[in-house]
């Protein structure tokens, strides 16, 4: 198995970018009736929505400690030459 390449901090924007619309569409579903807004949320409901959430989050938590584990990350190299910018 080869290993993934670490997660650069666009793509754990991206990670964030995508629990933040998960989020907001639940959001939208949870007050899609006015009258219900103030009332308590279904169990049922709410599990689901953090259940959702929380395989994003373990998802990414596991690529995270995989990368910390894995050491630093080598420095990439160019077709032009070395790693060090020259």
């Amino acid at each position: 198995m080869t290993a993934r390449k670490p997660l650069t901090h666009a793509e754990v924007a991206r990670h964030a970018a995508i629990i933040a619309a998960k989020a907001a569409r639940w959001s939208g579903d949870f007050l899609t009736f006015a009258d219900d807004a103030c009332e308590p949320v279904d169990a049922d409901s709410g599990t689901k929505f953090t259940a959702e959430i929380r395989r994003h989050l373990d998802s990414l938590d596991a690529r995270l400690v995989a990368q910390a584990s894995a050491g630093p990350a080598a420095p990439e190299v160019s077709a032009a030459g070395g790693g060090d910018g020259i």
